[in-house]
């Protein structure tokens, strides 16, 4: 693909990476079956989502019985997925979504955020890997450009016009940030960021103590991609439970499936690799795989195992290896 040299294509740079390979990856699905997001039904709740369903359809393999030590790896149950729209008040556009529906029963969901002109392929083998361990997720598009705050308020009325009373939030970079206003304007389970900024408006700013659900912090190395780690006062700002950085990683690590042009940038301009990690990408991708997953898990109430790889002996090792530090 041509990029043409554009502040745009610089800035896209810093949501780009190669990606690793995860076979929990979402499989299309031509079914018109309801998904279960684990909240009141659907079908009595006020909705102006449009079905837009693909056309393809196949299954998950089933990988048996992974333990929480597999993580990393795709969990015991099948997805599918299909494509979707909605009309909400809080959008300049129609809002495309992926939904993610996991073969597990009573299913929590998970809204998950891209980053700044990104989308919500660069997210979606996360709706695939976590649709393998038992939740549901939607995966969106942004719908209003640069303007995050309302970003926030559309996840929050997407959920309510599915009938989600309990969300989880996922959000990278100013998915982050949008995720964190979504769940201030929300009742959620809980709220997972990977690497969040914050915007030129001081949006996070105007959050302080206004996030009440659990809130769990990843974050890579200080760079101009992640506005230095603004994040950290961000994060401590809504009462983050647990920041951790992770050793050596770059913004793009923190996306599932990234690309090249985030680490090699428009010829040399805004690349957002780390040259001088120490760590494999492979290495640093599981560590924030597993740590994700394992928080989504715990936060979500289906499994309190996962608590351990954030708080307890799980978490300890992970340190001690140097893979990840508290903050």
């Amino acid at each position: 693909m041509f990029y043409s040299l554009s502040i745009l294509s610089i800035l896209a740079a810093c949501g780009e990476k190669e990606s690793t390979t995860d076979t929990g990856q979402v499989i299309e699905d031509t079914s018109s079956e309801t998904v279960d997001t684990g909240a009141e039904d659907t079908d009595s709740t006020d909705t102006d989502t449009e079905d837009t369903t693909d056309t393809d359809d196949t299954s998950t393999e089933d990988t048996g019985s992974p333990t929480l030590e597999d993580l990393d790896q795709p969990g015991p149950h099948t997805a599918s997925s299909t494509s979707e729209s909605a009309t909400l008040s809080t959008c300049d556009s129609p809002l495309n979504y992926t939904q993610v529906q996991t073969s597990a029963t009573n299913a929590p969901t998970v809204l998950i955020a891209h980053g700044f002109l990104r989308s919500s392929s660069n997210m979606i083998d996360w709706g695939g890997h976590l649709g393998s361990w038992g939740l549901n997720a939607l995966v969106v598009d942004m719908c209003n450009f640069a303007d995050h705050e309302q970003n926030g308020l559309a996840l929050a009325e997407l959920a309510s016009n599915l009938g989600i009373d309990a969300p989880l939030y996922m959000g990278f970079s100013a998915g982050g940030l949008a995720s964190l206003v979504a769940a201030a304007n929300s009742n959620p389970l809980g709220v997972l960021t990977l690497d969040p900024v914050d915007d030129m408006n001081g949006t996070g700013s105007t959050l302080t103590g206004q996030v009440n659900a659990p809130l769990l912090g990843l974050i890579g190395e200080p760079s101009d991609c992640n506005s230095q780690n603004n994040s950290i006062s961000l994060l401590q700002g809504t009462n983050a439970a647990h920041i951790f950085r992770v050793t050596d990683a770059d913004h793009c690590d923190f996306e599932a499936p990234t690309d090249d042009l985030c680490e090699n940038g428009v010829l040399g301009f805004g690349a957002c690799g780390n040259t001088s990690a120490s760590i494999s990408d492979d290495s640093i991708r599981s560590t924030v795989r597993t740590l994700g997953t394992a928080g989504l898990l715990w936060l979500s109430g289906t499994d309190s195992e996962g608590e351990e790889y954030w708080t307890g002996s799980v978490n300890q090792s992970l340190q001690s290896q140097g893979l990840i530090s508290a903050l």
